[in-house]
């Protein structure tokens, strides 16, 4: 869930005497710590705000105002179809990898990148040099063995998008999914990168240079791009102090009484 719009409020007497009251009642021992940060990152199988499938050892979110990811959604309605029961299928339901959704992870060789390849957490350096390895193999390459001989490269910082907590997926300064909606954008500023970065410098263990047709634009975009969706986070970053105090204490008090699931993702 990401929150990113907020009207124009007047900074009132009022206004700063309730900030003043949430802030001290989330300050309080009282208080679930979960919803203090300004992005709250919310567990797996969390009571009230559950996101992820129901089926075991899934991390994928679930569909609609369902209790299963797509996927799984899918498999269940193909084994309800053939006679199978719900328990049946919750029993024996297959894995199907991480989804697009989940969080950023870290490449298992590199701390400081981002993986690209879920599955074998990989950046998209080690993930070149993991297939290529194993093709010149014909496929008969053991992988434990190739991470012996592999060694950490720097990572390229923060994502310049203010609102996001994520890594920057290459020298551009952008994660993944926000260099990707920076293209379809248009590039505003005309940020790029050099033809073949990655072989020219990155393997070489150079920086990669940065260009920009109108550098300010760029700055431009990145102050003003909304966060990307992730199922398991609330992205109060940007918002007015007053705005984030109320939401931060509304999702804590609708968690201290009876209620039916809140769906985060939306």
């Amino acid at each position: 869930m990401t929150v990113t719009t907020l009207l124009p409020q007047p900074d009132t007497r009022t206004g700063r005497d309730r900030l003043e009251v949430l802030t001290a009642l989330i300050s309080a021992p009282s208080f679930d710590p979960l919803f203090r940060p300004d992005i709250i990152k919310v567990p797996p199988n969390h009571p009230v705000y559950r996101w992820n499938c129901l089926s075991a050892d899934c991390d994928r979110s679930t569909m609609g105002h369902g209790d299963l990811c797509s996927s799984h959604e899918m498999l269940w309605r193909d084994h309800r179809d053939r006679g199978g029961t719900r328990a049946e299928f919750l029993r024996t339901a297959p894995s199907v990898g991480p989804g697009d959704g989940v969080e950023q992870r870290t490449c298992g060789i590199c701390p400081e990148r981002p993986a690209r390849h879920l599955t074998l957490e990989l950046c998209q350096y080690h993930e070149f040099r993991w297939y290529n390895h194993r093709g010149r193999r014909d496929g008969d390459a053991d992988f434990d063995s190739w991470l012996l001989d592999q060694h950490p490269l720097p990572g390229f910082h923060s994502c310049r998008v203010q609102v996001c907590p994520e890594v920057a997926d290459s020298p551009l300064g952008l994660c993944f999914r926000h260099e990707r909606r920076y293209r379809r954008h248009g590039r505003p500023g005309g940020a790029t990168l050099p033809s073949q970065w990655g072989t020219r410098y990155g393997r070489r263990g150079l920086v990669a240079p940065v260009s920009y047709e109108d550098e300010h634009a760029f700055e431009r975009w990145c102050a003003s791009a909304v966060a990307v969706l992730r199922p398991a986070q609330v992205n109060l970053r940007g918002l007015h102090p007053l705005l984030q105090a109320e939401i931060k204490w509304g999702m804590f008090a609708y968690t201290q009484k009876a209620h039916g699931r809140w769906e985060l993702v939306t």
